[in-house]
């Protein structure tokens, strides 16, 4: 959702500096202390109270939206009585507190200078304030960001700017400064739960899902990315349910594996909504450079053209938000892997565990053996440590000894192999949220919110496999509301064809643009390998293809920090 800020909690210069600049630029003051100064435009959503300010949307356990912020007194009280898409920014005694909720829907970034520390929302709001006057690029970032795919951490691009994560608390001053984990998955993860049947699972997650989508997209325009597979058919079923007003929009791919029409508009009758179709013809087929900076690279190039044809649609037709489906898949705890099964073993015993073996080679198209076989690899404990590495087409001589660190992934000891995965899962999809928003953004992932978060970690990953299907509890929730063809399919839709076809036509600008680019110069990317791999026989493999078209927007961002 839109959120465009900048907070300091520094007194002298470096107030002076962000009050000024901030009035050139046409900011609100929205909040303004001794201790705290809170600038944002004019679109920007803030509660302020007496001590501090939210900035986003709040509300209370039922999902009734809160118009003033309650008193800081019981901070603890507050966080624990509350949820939704904010940024929470207290004046404490020794500096500021802030606190980002789990959803990570509201930006946060500190930037450290000399001066004192600012709190900002989005790299260009940064640079028009005046804020990155270094602009060094941590070179160690780069190399993780391709190392270590997908796992975000509190490092950025820009080596004096840290991204506060999601559920983290900061407190202090710029000399002074800690973060700790405020709100931990784990604390919501069941070690051990008698089943309770998939109908009464089902019946309470759709509740939750009901009221948390209806408090965070009511009263506004929406234009809902409606793929024709379940995450965003069940958010078209929670809108329907409380009267949203919002349209739709597919995208249909020239080829089987991306054409999902039949199912998007099997829902878009059952709920009454217009459908609009976006075919893959029309849209534009070559690498552009970023228009904006940011933090971290935006969206894979391939990608970016999808990306311009929705949000050019939500324009024109003056939708306020756009709403999808992302991280649906991980929330539902969608696991390929037979971790459900040690969980079965170590919850409940032998028998349970062999149905839910029987249940995973069923959604797997394997057999019984396959899947006890396989159990044991899960056994190991999971980390941040050992998160899948990629070295391809990287200089040996570059590498990192080990990944960042992300607080979700650390796990209490007895943590179940399952739900290990479960929440590794809730962190790889972090990386991809924000990739494709613009400043200020109008994007919001409505099933990240919270109480859902909550009330899908406190699910066994066994109930989630149940009857052999993935996201079992979640299809039972809505099998009463979706059509059936969306319940009962079990394909899901791909861009695999969308990505190949648009791979090949730009190949020779993705080659062109990794063997003169920056992370040859830098002595990151090894031209062999990457010349290697535009062979025609490579070239094809969709693993290669989605590498090298990542290492492609990682080129792009760092010559976007290059080209001033």
């Amino acid at each position: 959702m839109h959120a465009r800020y900048a907070v300091t909690f520094e007194r002298g210069l470096r107030r002076q500096q962000l009050a000024a600049k901030s009035a050139e630029l046409g900011l609100h003051v929205k909040f303004d202390s001794g201790r705290m100064l809170l600038v944002a435009d004019e679109k920007t959503p803030v509660l302020a109270g007496s001590e501090g300010a939210a900035v986003g949307q709040l509300f209370d356990a039922d999902g009734r939206k809160l118009n003033e912020l309650p008193q800081f007194e019981a901070l603890n009280v507050l966080l624990e009585r509350t949820w939704g898409n904010f940024v929470l920014l207290h004046e404490g005694e020794s500096g500021g507190n802030v606190y980002r909720d789990p959803s990570g829907s509201i930006s946060l970034y500190r930037i450290a200078g000399r001066h004192g520390d600012v709190l900002v929302s989005d790299a260009e709001l940064a640079l028009s304030l005046g804020l990155l006057a270094e602009r060094e690029v941590d070179l160690d970032f780069v190399v993780h960001w391709l190392q270590f795919p997908y796992l975000r951490s509190a490092r950025t691009g820009i080596r004096q700017v840290r991204e506060i994560l999601p559920g983290m608390m900061g407190n202090g001053s710029a000399s002074d400064w800690s973060e700790a984990l405020r709100w931990r998955p784990w604390d919501h993860s069941r070690r051990k739960s008698l089943p309770s049947g998939l109908r009464d699972l089902g019946n309470g997650l759709r509740l939750v899902a009901e009221r948390a989508i209806a408090a965070q997209t009511k009263g506004a325009t929406l234009l809902l990315q409606l793929s024709g597979g379940l995450d965003s058919s069940i958010i078209a079923a929670c809108l329907a349910a409380s009267g949203a007003s919002f349209t739709a929009v597919n995208f249909v791919s020239r080829s089987a594996d991306g054409d999902e029409r039949r199912h998007a508009r099997a829902v878009a009758e059952r709920f009454g909504i217009s459908l609009f179709e976006i075919h893959e013809h029309a849209l534009r087929g070559t690498i552009e450079a970023p228009l904006e900076r940011k933090f971290r690279p935006g969206s894979n190039p391939i990608l970016v053209p999808l990306d311009e044809a929705v949000e050019n649609h939500r324009l024109e037709i003056g939708a306020e938000l756009l709403v999808d489906g992302g991280g649906g898949d991980n929330l539902f705890c969608y696991l390929e892997g037979a971790a459900p099964v040690l969980d079965a073993l170590f919850a409940y015993g032998p028998r349970e565990a062999l149905h839910a073996a029987a249940d995973v080679a069923e959604q797997a198209g394997a057999n019984l053996w396959q899947v006890l076989a396989a159990t044991p690899r899960h056994m190991l404990p999971k980390g941040w440590r050992h998160w899948n590495e990629d070295r391809r087409f990287l200089k040996t001589d570059s590498l990192l000894a080990c990944a960042d660190p992300h607080p979700w992934l650390n796990a209490p000891p007895l943590a179940l192999p399952g739900k290990r995965d479960h929440v590794a899962s809730l962190v790889h999809i972090q990386h991809f949220l924000d990739r494709r928003v613009g400043a200020g953004g109008a994007v919001i992932h409505p099933l990240m919110a919270q109480p859902l978060l909550e009330s899908c970690l406190a699910i066994p990953t066994r109930e989630w496999v149940r009857g052999g299907v993935d996201r079992a509890v979640a299809r039972d929730a809505f099998r009463n509301l979706l059509p059936a063809s969306v319940i009962e399919r079990r394909s899901k839709g791909s861009l695999q064809g969308l990505f190949h076809r648009s791979f090949e036509r730009i190949h020779s600008e993705l080659k062109d643009l990794l063997l003169s680019g920056r992370l040859r110069g830098l002595g990151i990317a090894d031209p062999n390998a990457v010349e290697r791999a535009f062979d025609a026989d490579q070239r094809s493999e969709p693993e290669t293809q989605m590498r090298l078209s990542e290492m492609a927007a990682l080129e792009l961002w760092l010559q976007s920090w290059s080209a001033d």
